[in-house]
């Protein structure tokens, strides 16, 4: 049942957005946890759901970015380890390559993924959490590409498959921040799942314990 009138103005704002981010309707919803035909229709003007509840998290929403993209703009100064790590990511990004980068927190490293993927097409940054899973990270990067949500009850096998389609062969490069909190086998997983078999560049970033689970020499930025 329709809930009030869309706002044409705000409705514009996000049209906006969109095209100068160079964001995904899909991205959108997920990260508003609609589907991506309430945005679709939204954007439309054909939306015929709860306007009023949807409004209110597409302005919410708005001004989180905006807030986040004021402290990027104000609160950084690029400094020599950020345009290492800057420049790694777009070799690894170029080259198709993986890579692990270890610093210790302050050292600028989600500065630089955030501008990267700000800078550039076909990123995906998932970041990692206390007793994270492989996945529960292909749920949230499934979640962002659009292929998960709340409302659906899809296997990880379905949207692990959904992603590699998705990815393969496109030039994407994936961003695990805070990997440290994943094991050798999550690691061994994604690696297998996003840089064999979609043919993506793939890069760690965590704290030094993420030496501790991989067996490959990491970027130390110490």
């Amino acid at each position: 049942m329709k809930s009030g009138t869309i706002n044409k103005e705000l409705r514009q704002k996000l049209q906006d957005y969109i095209w100068q981010s160079k964001i995904t309707q899909n991205a959108v919803a997920a990260e508003l946890n609609y589907s991506s035909s309430v945005i679709s229709q939204y954007l439309s003007g054909n939306y015929e759901g709860d306007i009023t509840s949807l409004e209110n998290a597409i302005t919410s929403w708005m001004e989180l970015k905006k807030k986040i993209n004021q402290n990027i703009r104000i609160g950084h100064v690029k400094t020599r380890v950020y345009t290492r790590i800057y420049n790694a990511l777009a070799s690894a990004h170029a080259e198709r390559e993986m890579g692990f980068i270890v610093a210790t927190a302050g050292f600028g490293k989600s500065h630089a993924v955030q501008r990267y993927a700000a800078n550039n097409k076909n990123v995906i940054v998932v970041e990692g959490e206390p007793g994270i899973t492989a996945h529960q990270i292909i749920r949230r990067m499934g979640r962002q590409c659009g292929f998960f949500n709340k409302r659906t009850n899809d296997s990880v096998g379905h949207i692990k498959e959904k992603l590699i389609d998705h990815i393969k062969n496109k030039d994407y490069l994936i961003i695990i921040e805070e990997a440290n909190y994943l094991d050798l086998k999550s690691l061994e997983v994604l690696r297998r799942v996003f840089f064999d078999q979609a043919k993506a560049a793939l890069f760690f970033f965590g704290v030094k314990a993420l030496m501790k689970n991989i067996f490959l020499n990491p970027y130390d930025c110490d």
